[in-house]
């Protein structure tokens, strides 16, 4: 650009806008209430890891069905800070006790983000951890165009169990949260 005997250079350099973790539940609190919902027995448990509460939800030998499927339903806080037509995904820590209990190998964990403006929308599933394994933590990134122009009105995430025999022991979730650009 110049202008009489002045020129001036600029340069604009674009970046990939990279979609980060924003935790927006950590379970700390002493009760779930408000915000929390599931079909089974949910609580907090504070020593399953060190210093931390986690959400945990009691299974009592059940198959779950179209009527008890709800492993966790959490809703999207009104005023996360964060814009919502920026979210790309849900990330979360899963383990479950050392005495649970399932003989379908196929067990998982699936994971629906909820909007009136594309009401269901399955991000994926992850098998259910075996008794005494590790915490896994997972992400599952909105992959389909329509959901991505859904997210602006997202409200909740659900966590659905999906098993064909019956699950006894408890599930825990930690650390879940968004991705967001």
């Amino acid at each position: 650009m110049s202008l009489g005997e002045q020129t001036a250079a600029a340069a604009v350099a674009f970046r990939k806008s990279e979609p980060r973790p924003h935790v927006l539940w950590d379970f700390e609190e002493e009760s779930l209430g408000r915000g929390y919902r599931s079909h089974w027995a949910l609580s907090t448990d504070g020593g399953i890891r060190a210093n931390q509460r986690v959400a945990r939800v009691d299974l009592p030998g059940v198959v779950p069905d179209q009527e008890h499927r709800e492993l966790l339903v959490v809703n999207l806080p009104r005023r996360a800070g964060i814009p919502r037509e920026n979210i790309r995904g849900v990330f979360f820590d899963l383990s479950v006790s050392r005495d649970l209990q399932c003989a379908d190998p196929e067990a998982r964990v699936e994971v629906v983000m909820q909007s009136p403006a594309n009401w269901w929308m399955p991000l994926g599933s992850v098998p259910l951890p075996k008794a005494g394994e590790e915490w896994q933590t997972h992400t599952l990134m909105v992959t389909q165009q329509d959901h991505v122009e859904a997210m602006y009105a997202a409200h909740n995430v659900w966590f659905i169990l999906h098993a064909d025999e019956p699950v006894t022991g408890a599930v825990f979730l930690d650390r879940a949260g968004l991705m967001v650009r």
